[in-house]
């Protein structure tokens, strides 16, 4: 049960060990960018059909899929975020299909310190990668060619 000890030890457990802080925030990251999509209107369902990240991106956002990403700790050498489209193990099968997702949307608060800061991107726009052509890149810029909101992407109103 998770009381508010819990809460402080599983903070600080999330700062000493690296493997649990990437769960814990990526958990919070993902959690935050649905109460920010419902708060502009979007109707957001929470993927549970796959287990893990195997099967099912984290989001259906207005009918659209998505799938929710935090930006690296470390930018590219000319200051631009980073970040990793991919699952957790194994070669090829780790990397997605273009027809998996049609949006990735990517957190960058960490970096800018503005709350609910997000960059999208559409799965078929992003670069393929060069042993596997039906496969996304999975080291990925974020640069100017992200959209700073979800309208500019899939064409629906928000409050943005």
């Amino acid at each position: 049960m998770l009381n508010e000890t819990n809460w402080k030890g599983l903070g600080d457990m999330a700062e000493r060990k690296p493997m649990i802080g990437v769960a814990v925030y990526g958990a919070l990251s993902e959690l935050n960018h649905k109460n920010y999509l419902e708060s502009l209107g979007y109707n957001v369902v929470e993927n549970d059909s796959g287990k893990g990240n195997v099967s099912a991106p984290d989001f259906v956002v207005n009918g659209i899929l998505m799938e929710h990403k935090r930006a690296r700790s470390k930018n590219w050498a000319n200051g631009d975020f980073k970040t990793e489209l991919q699952r957790t193990r194994s070669k090829s099968d780790r990397l997605y299909d273009f027809s998996w997702t049609d949006v990735f949307a990517v957190d960058i608060s960490r970096h800018t310190g503005i709350p609910n800061d997000y960059r999208y991107k559409k799965a078929i726009d992003l670069e393929p990668h060069p042993d596997f052509p039906e496969k996304i890149y999975p080291h990925v810029r974020i640069d100017d060619t992200w959209k700073k909101t979800l309208k500019e992407i899939i064409g629906v109103d928000d409050e943005s």
